[in-house]
């Protein structure tokens, strides 16, 4: 909003609602007050994160941890798949193709 005169600038400021401008004021302090708040707390997650990570030791350790938690899960298959085959009567393959014969479920 531009004004050339004084005149144009008085009645634009007559126009105005002191009131409405005072309430928004308030809001829009309020917001901000809220806004900052948010912004610190987000901050302070963001920081407590990152310590997280860098307590973990890197990405060496990520991927150690990584390996192991695989080699659980593998571990925990096989046994179930010998469990069942004990259930079910079937013995285990043996030789040197008993890997391969295992995946494709070769009795």
């Amino acid at each position: 909003m531009q004004a050339e005169t004084i005149e144009q600038v008085e009645t634009i400021l007559e126009a105005i609602d002191r009131g409405s401008l005072e309430a928004e004021m308030i809001a829009l302090k309020s917001r901000f007050e809220d806004e900052g708040r948010r912004s610190r707390d987000l901050f302070s997650a963001r920081n407590r994160a990152e310590d997280k990570i860098a307590a973990v030791g890197g990405d060496a350790a990520v991927a150690i941890l990584e390996a192991k938690r695989r080699t659980v899960l593998l571990t925990i298959e096989d046994r179930a798949l010998a469990y069942l085959r004990l259930k079910l009567g079937r013995p285990r393959p043996t030789g040197p193709c008993a890997p391969i014969a295992t995946v494709i479920g070769v009795r």
